[in-house]
């Protein structure tokens, strides 16, 4: 199949913008600038943004603005969220229907509903697994400028950090941004309490890390007289295996991308550059070999469970409730709420808890950092079909107007869900209410920007909020590696990677696996990968090569 480049894309969206934004342009008008502000007042450009938007003729909404996103943990559908989108209307006149769809059918639904025409005027492309200029392609989006420069002068200037992410080579900005809330998670995570029981200090080398693991391994820290504690557990082996890959993969200038690695089911999130300028898929490096070779020899030793490739998410949910486990890999707080329940159950004890590790020193990488996810990122997309993206465009306005109306979306109503903190400025307390029916960064806005966001005071009195505290504010002053090339859209319509299958995932998650737990040698990792790159492998690199590159310039 004949490749297109990103060049040929931004002629086609040139010639689309030209033709306008759905029939929503009006005549533009400076922009009023807003910023956050102590909670307690109105931010002082709410009254000049409401004068500059006043002039404008805002269309009438004749039905109520349809928004999809994916759920997360369900907590989208709560009842709670119908009572803050009532209260949402009543202050602003706009009437949201915010639709969650289940992650799995998410993306399904999203293109069923495309290819029909269906009317729909926003979505969230969290989760779709697509790029927006694939979705540009398609012509299921508009540019959103001049929507930004009448209707969104907040947003415009609470996101104005974010916008490069979505910003095509021609200047036409396709969505509105987010700023990851916390990107830095991707954190392997040890026993505070059993580094003190067996007088070691945090550690701060791979070679440190495997003595703590050893005397796990030899030690009755749980004191139940059996030898059952677990040196290190994952949450699945691949995920653990991914924090520590800018450990050991050296990269020219910090061009790693390897926030993906956890789903080899998706294998086109996991890049590096190579000396020559190349993109290549993340396995090609020469050193992941070593990688994999490290985990062997743990798995070898003992330090992780003997069927860890085969345990579900609730077996190790279990098994990290019996305390057993002296370090967990994957997000940093996977831990927290198994580690609570345990605590619960031993009161006697000294209370166990989990602390982020430090990025190890002297990596072969020479890179002293533990993986990230993108800063910044697009997320909301306004649809071609939509008959209401003024008024979408005018809800997201008014929740990045002030630290109050962000509150309102991310955790509900005040006095019910959150309160203002008295005597310290823009800091919120959640109620127990609202932490039952509120998951925070998704609930109804599927936006967030830690600028504007009121901080949370979290009380020791609250465990799962207080250690989820502690640990975010340790690894924020860690040094992480962001995806060099999370701002480049890729597109794989029209290219020879438009029809790749999850065959080239499947490879390599299989072959990686049997090789940590030596059913494999490891000598036949060449051979592997060069089916992987007859697979795929070779056919991204192009692709990404060649648009990486042309967007770059």
């Amino acid at each position: 199949m004949k490749k297109r480049t990103v060049s040929l894309l931004s002629l086609f969206l040139a010639l689309f913008l030209s033709a306008g934004c759905a029939g929503q342009s009006a005549a533009s008008s400076s922009a009023a600038s807003s910023s956050a502000a102590p909670a307690s007042s109105a931010l002082s450009s709410s009254a000049a943004s409401s004068e500059s938007t006043a002039a404008l003729e805002i269309p009438e909404q004749t039905a109520p603005v349809k928004y999809y996103c994916r759920t997360n943990a369900e907590r989208e559908s709560m009842p709670a969220n119908q009572q803050v989108l009532a209260y949402i209307e009543e202050q602003t006149g706009i009437k949201m229907e915010i639709n969650a769809i289940a992650q799995e059918s998410f993306k399904e639904k999203v293109d069923l509903m495309i290819a029909s025409n269906e009317e729909f005027d926003g979505m969230n492309l969290v989760g779709y697994g697509s790029t927006y200029a694939e979705l540009a392609q398609k012509r299921a989006i508009i540019p959103i400028n001049d929507l930004l420069e009448q209707y969104g002068p907040n947003v415009k200037q609470v996101m104005e950090a974010g916008l490069y992410t979505t910003t095509d080579q021609d200047g036409n900005i396709w969505s509105i941004p987010r700023a990851e809330q916390f990107p830095e998670g991707y954190v392997p995570t040890i026993r505070r309490d059993w580094l003190e029981k067996l007088n070691m200090e945090m550690p701060t080398t791979i070679e440190e890390l495997e003595a703590y693991f050893e005397a796990v391994k030899t030690t009755d820290l749980n004191g139940n007289g059996q030898q059952d504690e677990i040196p290190y557990l994952p949450n699945m082996l691949l995920y653990g295996i991914s924090n520590f890959v800018p450990y050991f993969l050296p990269v020219k200038d910090g061009n790693l991308n390897s926030t993906g690695f956890s789903d080899l089911s998706n294998t086109k999130n996991m890049r590096y550059m190579d000396e020559s300028g190349a993109i290549r898929p993340i396995f090609s490096h020469p050193d992941f070999i070593n990688l994999i070779a490290k985990f062997r020899e743990w798995y070898e030793k003992g330090y992780m469970p003997k069927d860890i490739h085969l345990l579900k998410t609730a077996q190790l949910t279990d098994i990290r409730t019996t305390g057993a486990a002296g370090a967990l890999g994957g997000w940093y707080s996977d831990g927290n709420s198994p580690i609570i329940k345990y605590n619960e159950a031993n009161p006697d004890q000294e209370p166990a808890c989990y602390e982020p590790i430090p990025p190890l020193k002297n990596a072969p990488s020479g890179r002293s950092m533990w993986p990230s996810n993108p800063a910044n990122a697009p997320q909301i997309m306004f649809m071609s079909t939509g008959k209401n993206t003024v008024h979408l465009m005018r809800y997201f306005d008014w929740i990045c107007s002030s630290p109050q109306n962000t509150a309102t979306v991310q955790f509900g109503l005040e006095g019910e869900h959150w309160n203002w903190v008295e005597g310290e400025e823009n800091t919120i307390e959640v109620t127990e209410a609202g932490s039952q029916q509120y998951k925070e960064f998704y609930a109804l806005a599927n936006l967030y920007w830690d600028g504007l966001m009121p901080a949370i005071k979290v009380s020791p009195d609250n465990p799962s909020q207080y250690m989820r505290d502690q640990q975010m504010q340790t690894i924020r002053g860690f040094e992480m590696n962001y995806p060099f090339d999370a701002h480049i859209p890729y597109n794989y319509d029209g290219t020879e990677a438009e029809y790749l299958t999850a065959d080239g995932g499947t490879l390599m998650e299989e072959a990686i696996i049997k090789m940590v737990i030596g059913e494999t040698p490891l000598s036949e990792w060449g051979s592997v990968l060069a089916t992987y790159n007859a697979i795929e492998g070779d056919i991204l690199s192009a692709v990404w090569t060649e648009q990486y590159n042309a967007f770059i310039g």
